[in-house]
């Protein structure tokens, strides 16, 4: 959990040029959900090829390993990533 977060705020600095970044964790009865957003360019705005880059890969590769999903959402400003692992 500890480097999905650190590839997505990393992510959210040097790829997206983001000034601020948030990251939220909440532990449900079954699973640990986490959020990581950020007020950067997004994707589909100046990306080559959105949502496939290598360090979204390693976090979907990392998630999937745990049996967690991984949900990103491209709102006007910014991006958001959820990730969600079993407990």
């Amino acid at each position: 959990a500890f480097r999905i977060v650190a590839d997505l705020v990393n992510n959210a600095v040097r790829h997206a040029q983001a000034r601020q970044v948030r990251v939220h964790l909440r532990r449900h009865s079954t699973a640990l959900e986490l959020c990581v957003s950020d007020d950067g360019r997004g994707f589909g705005r100046g990306e080559d090829t959105p949502l496939t880059g290598i360090g979204l890969r390693g976090v979907r590769t990392r998630a999937a390993y745990l049996g967690g999903s991984v949900a990103i959402e491209v709102p006007k400003v910014g991006t958001r990533v959820r990730v969600r692992l079993p407990c």
